[in-house]
């Protein structure tokens, strides 16, 4: 009969046999540790990147000026519009208006002896939405006191800015707003920039991954707004069914 008993070969080989991929535990503890340093570098790195480039214009296309720098005014200085156009800038105008905001209300935050030391860039960033003042003021010290993330901090002034009452959209703006955004999606050279690897490899650090960050903060806010607009074809069907 047979020897049933195993080989040394055969045992040898069942002790080189890798471990299943699905049986290794997770370290969850080693996972966020990792997530809070990534997170603080890729801070750094961005807040480092975006307010050089925040400064840079502010001085030299407003002057230093912060006030005006700051207001959503549409009427920017002509130069300024120049660059925004430039499509060999490889940084979004959208992102350029934070950026040279943030870099202002740098300026302002340390005019007033506001300490900021424990605030992120995307909280900077969501701060930027408001004015300059003793709201702004507040929300920094409610961040800090209450370690409200960025998100948090976010719908906090989603009701600052609810309360001032923005005059609501007409139907013709509406469209408008609509039309400009098909005709953004749209933009051969947008996709075709999106879609250049050897474009995107040669990005410098900061501006790829504040680029990231737009994108991410993009895809979430178009989550939200397909649902709505799936919601007014609906009701728009239902509209002309009658």
């Amino acid at each position: 009969m047979a020897d049933s008993k195993p080989s040394k070969n055969r045992k040898a080989a069942d002790t080189l046999t890798p471990t299943k991929r699905e049986s290794e535990p997770v370290d969850m503890a080693m996972v966020d540790k990792a997530v809070t340093h990534i997170n603080e570098i890729a801070n750094k790195t961005m807040y480092k990147g975006s307010i050089e480039i925040g400064e840079y214009v502010l001085d030299k296309f407003y002057g230093g000026d912060v006030e005006q720098a700051s207001s959503r005014n549409p009427h920017k200085p002509a130069s300024y519009q120049a660059l925004c156009k430039r499509e060999d800038l490889v940084v979004a105008p959208a992102w350029l208006s934070v950026a040279v905001r943030v870099a202002a209300q740098e300026r302002w935050f340390a005019g007033n002896n506001i300490d900021i030391s424990g605030l992120s860039y995307t909280h900077k960033a969501e701060l930027a939405k408001i004015d300059n003042g003793a709201k702004k003021k507040s929300l920094v010290k409610k961040v800090l006191d209450k370690g409200l993330s960025s998100r948090q901090l976010a719908d906090e002034i989603k009701k600052i800015t609810a309360k001032t009452g923005a005059k609501a959209l007409s139907a013709p703006q509406v469209k408008a707003k609509l039309e400009r955004t098909t005709r953004l999606l749209s933009d051969d050279r947008l996709l075709d920039f999106l879609s250049d690897t050897t474009k995107l490899k040669s990005l410098r650090d900061e501006t790829r991954t504040a680029l990231k960050s737009e994108a991410e903060q993009l895809v979430e806010s178009m989550e939200e707004v397909i649902g709505r607009y799936k919601e007014l074809i609906q009701v728009l069907e239902k509209k002309e069914v009658k």
